[in-house]
Formats: structure tokens, C-alpha cells, sequence
């Protein structure tokens, strides 16, 4: 009888442990499982590239370098200051166009407008950038005309001519020619001083109106 009440509480300490080790089980099971659920719910809520990084993302799309392509709208805008007009085309992107950036396509219609300008007579081609965007962008061509290169400034000077340089910072001679010897005429015009584009106008004039 003895024995068996030695088994008996045996038995009923074998059965406490064992319910108290389930018990904690489940209640670190319980827990665990709930600070996986906050990590979700956390993850959930807080999407990667939030914060600074999406921040620093969005930076850099907007700051994105615009390049040159077909697709964009391209207008050419020519207006002619001698004659005053203006037109408006708008058409295809030249392929030279093609990848530069807006500073190399600054660069680039610098360099169109000195090799067109190489080619003309009288007249001035200037190239432009405006509105350049991802959508498109415009130039204006610009054709002005182009003032001649004088060689020889002349104007009376204390009664007699005196001949400078085209741009008038030198002296090119003292003709020691009255202006008298001129008709009325040409003395208003010499007064006023005019211009030669090259030295036989400029010797031609002398001899005519000396003579």
C-alpha cells in the first residue's frame, strides 16, 4: 500500500512538470509568434525606399539628365531681321541632335552657326537654344545682315582730312587736303566722317573730289 502511494505521487509530480513545460511552451510559442506579426505588420506598413532612401530616389529621377532623342518635338524658328519676317517649322530631329545634352547641344548649334556663317556674304546666321525639355525643344535661327569690314574712316578734322583706321583708333594719315577743295556736298558728308571698305575707295575718293 505504501509502494503504491510512493507511485501515486510520483506520478502526480511527473504530470505537474509535465504540464507546467507545456504550458510554458505554448505561452514562448504564443509570444514568438506575436513578434512575428508585429515584423509583419511593421514590414507592411513601412515599404522598402521609404524615408531617405525614397527620398534620395526621387531626387534622382527629377534630376535626371535630359538627352536628345527622336521622339521629342522639335520647332525651328527663323526670323529675318532685314526683311523682318518670321516663320515656324516644325519637323523632325536631325540625327547630328541625337544624344547631346542641353549644354553640348548649346555647343553644338554654336558650332552650325560659325560653319553656315563661313559660307555667306552680307548676311549673319546665329542658332539659338530655348524651352528645351523632355517633350521638345525650339531654336531660333537668327539672320541678320553683316556690316563690312572698312578699312579707312575719313573725316575733317580743324578745316583738312584726316584718314583713321576702320575701327577710328589709329591715324592711318594726315592728308593735309582742305575741305574746301571738296563741293559742298561732300564737305557735309566729310564733316560727318564716312567710311571705305578698301583702300582703292579710299585713294579713288581723294583723287575725284581733289582734282
Amino acid at each position: 500500500m505504501k509502494r503504491f502511494a510512493i507511485l501515486v505521487s510520483v506520478a502526480a509530480v511527473f504530470v505537474s512538470v509535465t504540464a507546467v513545460y507545456y504550458l510554458s511552451y505554448r505561452l514562448s510559442g504564443q509570444r514568438q509568434e506575436g513578434e512575428r506579426e508585429t515584423e509583419t505588420v511593421s514590414f507592411i506598413q513601412v515599404p522598402a525606399g521609404s524615408g531617405a532612401e525614397a527620398d534620395e530616389a526621387l531626387e534622382a529621377g527629377e534630376n535626371r539628365e535630359i538627352v536628345v532623342h527622336s521622339q521629342m518635338d522639335y520647332t525651328l524658328e527663323t526670323y529675318d531681321a532685314q526683311t523682318g519676317s518670321r516663320t515656324e517649322q516644325e519637323a523632325a530631329v536631325p540625327v547630328a541632335m541625337y544624344g547631346l545634352n542641353r549644354e553640348e547641344l548649346i555647343t553644338y548649334l554654336d558650332n552650325l552657326s560659325e560653319q553656315e556663317n563661313r559660307g555667306l556674304e552680307g548676311t549673319q546666321v546665329r542658332y539659338e537654344l530655348v524651352a528645351f525639355s523632355e517633350d521638345g525643344f525650339s531654336v531660333p535661327k537668327t539672320v541678320t545682315a553683316q556690316e563690312p569690314a572698312y578699312v579707312i574712316f575719313l573725316v575733317a578734322e580743324g578745316g583738312y582730312l584726316t584718314a583713321y583706321t576702320g575701327d577710328r583708333t589709329e591715324v592711318y594719315e594726315y592728308t593735309h587736303i582742305p575741305l574746301g577743295d571738296f563741293p559742298l556736298e561732300q564737305q557735309a558728308m566729310l564733316t560727318a566722317g564716312i567710311y571705305m571698305e578698301t583702300l582703292t575707295d579710299y585713294y579713288d575718293f581723294l583723287e575725284t573730289y581733289s582734282s
